[in-house]
């Protein structure tokens, strides 16, 4: 039997990876290869509806469950898939009958606002329900998509960015806390030498390392980086002591998680507020305390930027594809050099 026999059998590929499910309705069903000893069985047991129960009714719950069968969401990395899910768990907690086809642009804003003491989260409010109305659209449910042109929540005019570059005294601050050879401070040095996403950096392996630098897979994006080390990287690592199998490692040298990782990056961002007030430098306390992981990824793009580095050179090491992504990092540093050098020829 040739599989193109098989009626509803659908292929999808995904960043080099073959997908195979029975799609019928608007539903997806997730099958095994098609060399595997179990596929006819399983192409049948979906035929006769031997998957999951669909949900009744064209609700949320019902719409959630659809999206989770569906390729796109099969598709996308697992950090992804943990944030998103993160959403659609608080969109099943607070709407689970309602249907999404009554909603309106108006009642979106509202959820997004509702959530703003939580900036990242209200934003990705946004985002999901703009992929799951999408979603409700190709299945037949909705012909609009009321999230498209909500934007993120708007930024006070003196706002400071806290996902936003750490400057230098806050990185010497943060030094001087992190005692050599801890995680906490190898982590830091690694993000900021390769300006990676902090789950890519936490499972950097020793054996990535070669003699041209880090190899790396942005588990993401799937982009492969080769990224030499900067000096004060590399001097970094030199002396550190190989013990376990990624160079980001827990006391009893096995791997260490964002979880095990953020609580160790939380005491030694207090403890470096805490110099900085006995230091009585109160307003740089109050900001330090304030900066995430997040900030490491901005800080590479920036110092980059000020050196004069291209968009092309910057892609290079942080993976970005869009040039919307590297202005959003480096847009700022960039203007400033741009300004410094142009007030140097009208001196000149």
């Amino acid at each position: 039997m040739k599989l193109t026999d098989l009626p509803y059998l659908t292929r999808k590929t995904s960043r080099g990876k073959v997908y195979w499910y029975f799609r019928r309705a608007g539903s997806y069903v997730a099958l095994p290869d098609p060399t595997a000893p179990d596929f006819l069985a399983r192409y049948e047991a979906a035929r006769r509806g031997g998957s999951a129960p669909r949900e009744a009714g064209r609700t949320w719950r019902a719409l959630i469950a659809d999206y989770r069968r569906s390729p796109e969401f099969a598709a996308l990395a697992p950090r992804t898939r943990a944030d998103y899910d993160k959403v659609m768990e608080w969109v099943l907690d607070t709407m689970p009958g309602l249907e999404p086809a009554r909603m309106d642009q108006p009642t979106v804003i509202r959820a997004r606002d509702a959530n703003a003491h939580r900036r990242r989260f209200a934003d990705y409010i946004v985002q999901v329900l703009k992929l799951l109305f999408a979603h409700a659209i190709r299945i037949g449910w909705m012909t609009h998509n009321p999230a498209r042109g909500v934007k993120p929540l708007p930024r006070g005019k003196h706002e400071v960015d806290l996902h936003g570059p750490w400057p230098r005294w806050a990185q010497d601050a943060y030094r001087a806390a992190a005692a050599y050879g801890s995680p906490e401070r190898t982590g830091f040095e690694l993000a900021v030498g390769v300006s990676q996403r902090i789950g890519d950096t936490l499972a950097m392996r020793w054996d990535q390392l070669g003699p041209d630098g880090f190899e790396i897979v942005q588990s993401k994006t799937a982009t492969a980086l080769l990224i030499p080390p900067t000096r004060e990287l590399a001097d970094y690592i030199a002396g550190l002591d190989r013990r376990g199998t990624t160079i980001v490692s827990a006391d009893d040298g096995g791997p260490l998680g964002y979880s095990g990782f953020a609580k160790r990056f939380r005491a030694a961002r207090a403890a470096a507020a805490g110099a900085l007030r006995e230091a009585r430098r109160e307003s740089d306390a109050l900001l330090m305390e304030r900066l995430t992981v997040h900030g490491w990824r901005y800080t590479v793009a920036v110092e980059m930027a000020e050196a004069g580095a291209s968009d092309d050179e910057i892609a290079a090491v942080t993976g970005h594809k869009t040039s919307a992504m590297l202005r959003k990092y480096a847009g700022a540093a960039r203007q400033k050099v741009r300004a410094k050098a142009g007030q140097g020829k009208r001196n000149g």
